[in-house]
C-alpha cells in the first residue's frame, strides 16, 4: 500500500522564488518527514525551472489571488490640493475577481483527479484568501466531502481587516457556517490561522475552532560571510555599526511612508544623553522598496523622492526585487528590522517577515498594537506609535544591544526549534 498523499494547493506559486515557493517547499518537507507522499497543486503558468526541479508540481490553477491586482492602474501623482486628495484616495487594493473562486474550484477538481487523491489523503491551503473558502465550498457542492481528502485551510489574513478576494467578512464566514451545520468542521475540514492572536480572533468571529499554525522556519545555508561583505562593500559600514532594514514591497499598509521621519528622528536623537553609545555615524538604514504588482502608489513615489535625498552615508535604498540569496543576505546584514505597519491592517494579520526576522535573531522594531508589535515586545525588540517613538525604540535596542542580543539569541534558538519544519504537519488536526 502506498503511503497517504499530502497535497499542497497554492494557486499563486509560479516559480522558484519568494515566500510562496519557500513555504510550499517547507510544508512538503514536513509532510515527507511525517511519512506522506507529496504533490503540489500550483499555477498553470509555472516556470520551466519549477516544473523541472519539482516534478511533483501539478499545473492546476488558471488564476491566482494576485490576478485581481494585475493591470490595476495606480493614480498619477499631481501637484497641489488635487494631488494630495488623489494620494489619499488612491486604491489600496484591487476589487475582488468575481470568477476566481470558480476558477480555483475547477482547478482543484482537475488537480485532485490527476493526483488520484482520495478520502485517506490530505489537502492543505497554506495561504488562504477569500476566494479559497468559496472555492472549497464549490468543490464540496459537487462532490461529497467524505469522498474528498481531509481539507486544511490556513490564512494569514483577517477578513474583517485585509483579506484579498473577498467582498465582505460575511462572504467568508457564510461557507464556514454551512460546514459547521453539516458537521464538517473538525472532521473533514480544519481551519487555521498563522498566529495565535489571529486564531483567537477568527475563532470568535466564526464561532468555530481555528487553531494556530505558525509558519515553519526553514533551515538556511550559512551566509554570514556574504552578509559581512554586504555590510562592508554595499552599505560601507563598520562592523560595530547598527544597521536597520525593511524588507519587501514598499506599501502604505506597511507604513513605508513613515521612514523619512523615522530616519530623521533617529539621527536627531542619536548621541543624546537619552541614548548613550548611539553615535550617529554608527547608524545606517537599508530599505528594501520593491514595487507592488499594481505599481507605485503616489504617496510611496513621493516617499522615495524624499529618501533619495537622504545622505547615502545614512541610507541605502534598494528599489528593485531581490533574489532569494540577496534577500537573505540583506536580512543577515541587519541588526534590526523595522516594521511600521498600520494597526488598521495588521492588528491581527500575520507577516512572514516577522518569522524571518526572529528566526534570524534580529531585533524587531514595530508598531504598537499590531501583531508584529506583539512579537517585537516578546522578543526583546521595541514598539512605538509614531516615527519618533519608533526611532526611540530603535536607539534603545542599539544602546543596549550587547545584553539584549544575548537574550534574543537564546529566544531565537528556542523559536527555531519550536517552529522547525518537521513540526508543521504534526500540528494539523487529524494527521
Amino acid at each position: 500500500m502506498p503511503s497517504p498523499l499530502f497535497l499542497i494547493a497554492d494557486p499563486s506559486l509560479t516559480d522558484l522564488r519568494g515566500h510562496h515557493y519557500n513555504l510550499t517547499r517547507a510544508v512538503a518537507a514536513s509532510a515527507e518527514a511525517a511519512g506522506f507522499r507529496t504533490s503540489w497543486l500550483v499555477s498553470a503558468d509555472l516556470s520551466e525551472g519549477l516544473g523541472a526541479q519539482h516534478p511533483e508540481a501539478i499545473p492546476t490553477f488558471g488564476k491566482s489571488m494576485y490576478d485581481a491586482y494585475k493591470g490595476t492602474k495606480t493614480p498619477v501623482a499631481r501637484r497641489g490640493l488635487l494631488g494630495r486628495f488623489m494620494r489619499n484616495s488612491g486604491p489600496k487594493t484591487a476589487p475582488p475577481a468575481p470568477d476566481l473562486a470558480r476558477s480555483m474550484a475547477e482547478g482543484l477538481k482537475e488537480g485532485l483527479k490527476e493526483s488520484g487523491a482520495g478520502p485517506d489523503d490530505h489537502l492543505l491551503f497554506h495561504t488562504a484568501d477569500g476566494a479559497t473558502y468559496r472555492a472549497v465550498a464549490a468543490l464540496i457542492a459537487e462532490d461529497e466531502a467524505v469522498l474528498l481528502p481531509t481539507i486544511h485551510i490556513c490564512t494569514p489574513y483577517d477578513p474583517v481587516g485585509v483579506m484579498p478576494n473577498r467582498a465582505s467578512a460575511a462572504e467568508v464566514s457564510a461557507p464556514i457556517h454551512e460546514w459547521e451545520e453539516a458537521g464538517l468542521i473538525g472532521t473533514r475540514i480544519h481551519l487555521y490561522a498563522e498566529n495565535e492572536i489571529l486564531a483567537r480572533h477568527l475563532t470568535e468571529l466564526w464561532e468555530v475552532e481555528v487553531a494556530p499554525l505558525p509558519l515553519p522556519v526553514l533551515e538556511q545555508d550559512d551566509i554570514s560571510g556574504e552578509a559581512a561583505n554586504f555590510r562592508a562593500e554595499k552599505l560601507r559600514v563598520t562592523p560595530d555599526s547598527f544597521v536597520t532594514i525593511s524588507l519587501g514591497a514598499a506599501r502604505l499598509e506597511k507604513g513605508f511612508n513613515l521612514f523619512p521621519d523615522i530616519i530623521r528622528r533617529a539621527f536627531e536623537l542619536a548621541g543624546s544623553e537619552e541614548f548613550p553609545g548611539t553615535a550617529p555615524e554608527k547608524i545606517h538604514f537599508a530599505l528594501h522598496a520593491s514595487p507592488q504588482i499594481i505599481g507605485r502608489h503616489p504617496v510611496i513615489a513621493a516617499t522615495l523622492e524624499k529618501l533619495d535625498a537622504v545622505d547615502p552615508k545614512k541610507l541605502t535604498l534598494l528599489k528593485e526585487p531581490l533574489s532569494d540569496l540577496d534577500y537573505r543576505t540583506l536580512l543577515g546584514a541587519a541588526d534590526a528590522v523595522c516594521l511600521p505597519y498600520t494597526p488598521k491592517d495588521y492588528r491581527v494579520r500575520s507577516s512572514g517577515i516577522v518569522t524571518e526576522a526572529i528566526a534570524a535573531g534580529k531585533f524587531l522594531i514595530a508598531t504598537a498594537g499590531t501583531y508584529p508589535g506583539h512579537v517585537a515586545e516578546s522578543y526583546h525588540g521595541g514598539t512605538g506609535t509614531s516615527p519618533i517613538d519608533m526611532a526611540r525604540a530603535l536607539l534603545d535596542a542599539m544602546s543596549k544591544r550587547e545584553k539584549r542580543q544575548r537574550l534574543l539569541d537564546t529566544s531565537a534558538a528556542e523559536y527555531r526549534q519550536e517552529n522547525r519544519v518537521a513540526a508543521y504537519v504534526t500540528r494539523l488536526k487529524g494527521v
